[in-house]
């Protein structure tokens, strides 16, 4: 199932433990496979946080493609993530 999903263009699958009841939030009863899709990308730099001042709000990436020409990616997110557990 998870080799189907890949080749949808999927990120992956998430699942149940069959041993574990269901509970409808973030835990370790929730199992994630997940399609691996690699590229290596070069951060170009940093924009700063809006939220503080001395913080990194995101990292622009960039990469470079098969005529060795750059190509803007994204902007990944930096620090840490909190996620919170609704079911608390």
């Amino acid at each position: 199932m998870l080799a189907h999903s890949c080749r949808f263009g999927l990120e992956g699958i998430i699942s149940k433990r069959k041993d574990l009841p269901y509970r409808p939030c973030r835990s370790e009863h929730w199992l994630k496979a997940k399609c691996m899709h690699g590229k290596e990308f070069v951060i170009l730099g940093y924009i700063a946080s809006k939220a503080a001042s001395s913080a990194v709000g995101s990292l622009p990436l960039g990469y470079y493609s098969e005529g060795s020409s750059f190509m803007p990616a994204a902007s990944a997110l930096a620090g840490p993530r909190i996620w919170q557990d609704r079911c608390a």
